[in-house]
């Protein structure tokens, strides 16, 4: 998420399109020259206006390599205040018939919004429901472009730093294994001209329960199976979530008494060296 800031100079084509459709369209554009791979893009609480015009659905799952990956965006949201972000109920029956329908295969949430520390509305009701499927293995979020790692039981929340702005700027390359999923936080470099792996690995293990549908697949085709989506709904400004903002407190000091009482490291399952 928080990928399109830059927003093009309107042309002929572009003239009648709004801005959050023309900042969609230059990202597009930029993945489509400067990208030899496969890739799946979902908005941030940053810029995210007109995404579903441009790239489709912004909350759909998929099974690739025998992991199943659900992509999260919320639909409704407060324009420009922080956190004030919420799932429409439509959302919430989308996201349970999903993890229903899915129960047996390992799963990766991704959404741009951290569930730990808690930066959104929803923070606390979507990691109650994930932990009670426990196929959920990890979520990965982005939004504070900070490398962190937190675990409560077996569920690991991976906050992944950002490839712009950060100290330094940094993206995880991810390898899957039958019983284990490994990542490496690569540094980027001299202007982005270099390209740096460092010490910095975390590993999430894969349970015997759910390894049988695991099978290598060639990632340059990234065959996405099992597919679902939400129609392509544009995101929806709701000022009522205004209201809502002092819902975020009471869970970010619950969040920072646990981090200092170091309650946030998980289980001993969960801590085996990779």
């Amino acid at each position: 998420g928080d990928n399109s800031a830059i927003l093009p100079p309107p042309t002929a084509e572009t003239a009648a399109l709004s801005a959050g459709q023309r900042r969609q369209l230059g990202f597009r554009e930029f993945l489509f020259r400067e990208l030899s791979l496969p890739t799946v893009v979902l908005p941030g609480d940053n810029w995210p206006w007109g995404f579903e015009e441009v790239f489709g659905p912004s909350t759909y799952s998929f099974d690739v390599a025998g992991l199943h990956l659900i992509c999260l965006s919320p639909d409704l949201a407060a324009k420009g205040v922080e956190g004030c972000a919420a799932f429409s109920e439509g959302l919430w029956a989308w996201l349970a018939e999903d993890l229903e329908r899915n129960a047996g295969r390992p799963t990766l949430v991704c959404t741009h919004l951290n569930l730990i520390p808690p930066a959104f509305l929803e923070s606390g009701r979507l990691e109650a429901l994930l932990r009670a499927h426990p196929q959920v293995l990890a979520t990965c979020t982005g939004h504070m472009h900070l490398d962190l790692e937190f675990r409560r039981g077996d569920l690991v929340h991976l906050v992944c730093p950002a490839l712009g702005v950060g100290v330094p700027p940094a993206f995880k390359v991810v390898r899957v294994f039958r019983d284990r999923i490994v990542l490496n936080t690569v540094e980027v470099l001299a202007g982005g001209r270099e390209l740096r792996p460092t010490l910095r690995w975390q590993k999430v293990p894969i349970p015997a329960a759910f390894r049988d549908g695991m099978e290598p697949v060639r990632m340059d085709l990234f065959p996405r199976e099992n597919r679902r989506e939400r129609p392509p709904i544009p995101l929806r400004e709701d000022p009522t979530l205004l209201d809502r903002q002092g819902e975020l407190l009471l869970p970010m000091m619950s969040f920072l008494l646990e981090y200092v009482r170091g309650a946030l490291n998980g289980s001993p399952a969960a801590q085996e060296a990779p």
